[in-house]
C-alpha cells in the first residue's frame, strides 16, 4: 500500500504559507536574484565553475518560505513505510530535496507554471552543486575545459546548446515532462523517483564531461586559441582573439535571456516602451513580453547576437562601453529602418522581431496596417535596448 505521508501532513503548512502573497514573492525573488548574480555563469558552455548553493540561505528560503522546517521534514522521511523511499533519502540526507520538489508540487497543483519552471531551474542548481562536487573536487583547468568542451560531438547538449543554463533546463524539462504524472499523485514513493530521475539525468551529464576531460588532461591536451594577425599604425603585428570576441557576445545575449525570462517585467519601461504608439497600451504589451518568456527557440538571445555583432562592428573593443550611452537605444532602433540588406546579423534581428511578434502579439499578426507593425517592432526593441542597459548595470 502506498504511503502518503508526505503530503498527509506536509501539504497544508505548504498551502497556508505559499498561497501568503509576500512568501511566494520572496521566495521567487531570491530565486531571480540567485539567477541574476551568476548569470555569466550560466551563460558558458562549460562545467568549470559552480555557482555555490549555501545551506542557510538558498536553501533555508525554500523552508522558510513553505513553512515548513528541517525536523519536520526528516520526521516525515523517517516514518514512511515505502523502503526505497526511506533508504533513498537516507543515503542522500535528502529533506532539501524532498522540500524543492514539494514547492514544484505545489506550483504545478495551482498551475503557476512560471514558479513552477524557475523552482526547477533552482532544484537543478541544487542538484548541479551537489555533483559537482563529486566529479570535480579540484576546481577544472580552464585552458583543458576549453579543449574539452569544444571537441565535443554534438551529441553532448552542452555543445550542441552552448550554454549550461540551456542544457540544465533541457534535462529537467525532460525530466518534468516525464515523472510529472509522479509528482502529483499522493504516494511519497513516486516523488522521491522525480526527484532520483532529475538526480540520474544531472549525473549522467557531469559524469559523461568528467570523463572527457579527465581524458584530455592526461594526455596533456588544451585549447589554442585562434588568433588573428593584425597590423598596427606603425608596421607592428598584434593578435585578435577572434574567439574569445565572439564567445563575449555570446555570453552577454545568454546573460540577457536569462535575465530577462526570470524578472518580472519592468513597469517603468514598459510604460515607456509602448507609449511608441497610442494604439499599444501598457497592458498590451506586457501581455506581449510575458508571451515572449516563454519561447523556447531562442529568439530573443539571437537578437541581442545581431545587435551585439554589428555594435561590435563598429565599436570594437570598446563595444560594452558603447552599450551604456544613451544612442544605443537608438542604434537599436535604426536597425529596424535598414531594408533588403544582405547584413546576416542585421536580417537575423530583423526576421526574430516579426518572428516573435508574430507568435505572442495576435495585432501585429492580423493587422494589415504597416504604422502597426512598425510601432510594435519600435516597442519590442525599445524595451530589449533598455533592458540589456538595465541588465548590464
Amino acid at each position: 500500500m502506498a504511503s502518503s505521508k508526505c503530503f498527509i501532513e506536509l501539504d497544508p503548512y505548504i498551502k497556508a504559507s505559499l498561497s501568503k502573497k509576500e512568501n511566494l514573492n520572496k521566495l521567487l525573488t531570491h530565486i531571480r536574484n540567485y539567477l541574476g548574480k551568476n548569470a555569466q555563469l550560466l551563460a558558458k558552455a562549460s562545467v568549470e565553475e559552480k555557482p555555490g548553493f549555501s545551506v542557510n540561505e538558498d536553501q533555508q528560503i525554500v523552508f522558510d518560505c513553505m513553512g515548513i522546517d528541517r525536523p519536520m521534514v526528516l520526521d516525515v522521511l523517517t516514518r514512511t513505510t515505502q523502503s526505497d523511499v526511506h533508504k533513498g533519502w537516507a543515503v542522500w540526507q535528502g529533506e532539501q530535496y524532498l522540500a524543492f520538489a514539494m514547492c514544484i508540487r505545489y506550483f504545478e497543483k495551482t498551475k503557476n507554471k512560471m514558479a513552477s519552471q524557475l523552482m526547477q531551474l533552482y532544484f537543478d542548481m541544487l542538484w548541479y552543486n551537489a555533483l559537482h562536487r563529486k566529479y570535480f573536487k579540484y576546481p577544472p583547468k580552464h585552458e583543458v575545459m576549453e579543449y574539452t568542451i569544444a571537441n565535443l560531438s554534438n551529441k553532448y547538449d552542452i555543445k550542441r546548446i552552448g550554454n549550461l543554463v540551456g542544457t540544465l533546463r533541457k534535462i529537467s524539462d525532460n525530466n518534468h515532462k516525464n515523472a510529472l504524472s509522479r509528482l502529483l499523485s499522493n504516494d511519497d514513493d513516486q516523488i522521491f523517483v522525480y526527484q532520483r530521475d532529475l538526480r540520474t539525468r544531472l549525473n549522467g551529464f557531469l559524469k559523461a564531461l568528467s570523463i572527457q576531460y579527465y581524458a584530455n588532461y592526461e594526455q596533456g591536451n588544451y585549447l589554442n586559441v585562434d588568433k588573428d594577425r593584425n597590423t598596427d599604425e606603425e608596421g607592428n603585428e598584434y593578435s585578435v582573439d577572434r574567439k574569445s570576441d565572439s564567445a563575449a557576445l555570446y555570453n552577454a545575449a545568454e546573460s540577457f535571456s536569462l535575465w530577462f525570462v526570470t524578472n518580472r517585467l519592468n513597469d517603468r519601461l514598459v510604460k515607456i516602451c509602448s507609449g511608441i504608439s497610442p494604439e499599444i497600451s501598457p497592458f498590451k504589451f506586457s501581455s506581449v513580453l510575458n508571451g515572449i518568456k516563454e519561447d523556447k527557440k531562442g529568439r530573443l538571445k539571437d537578437i541581442v547576437i545581431g545587435l551585439l555583432e554589428q555594435l561590435s562592428d563598429i565599436h570594437g573593443d570598446a563595444t560594452f562601453r558603447a552599450i551604456h550611452t544613451k544612442e544605443f537605444p537608438i542604434f537599436c532602433i535604426r536597425m529596424l529602418s535598414k531594408s533588403n540588406s544582405k547584413n546576416e546579423s542585421i536580417n537575423m534581428v530583423k526576421n526574430n522581431i516579426d518572428s516573435l511578434l508574430n507568435d505572442y502579439c495576435t495585432t501585429f499578426k492580423t493587422t494589415k496596417r504597416e504604422a502597426t507593425k512598425i510601432n510594435y517592432r519600435k516597442a519590442l526593441m525599445s524595451y530589449i535596448a533598455f533592458g540589456i542597459q538595465l541588465q548590464r548595470k
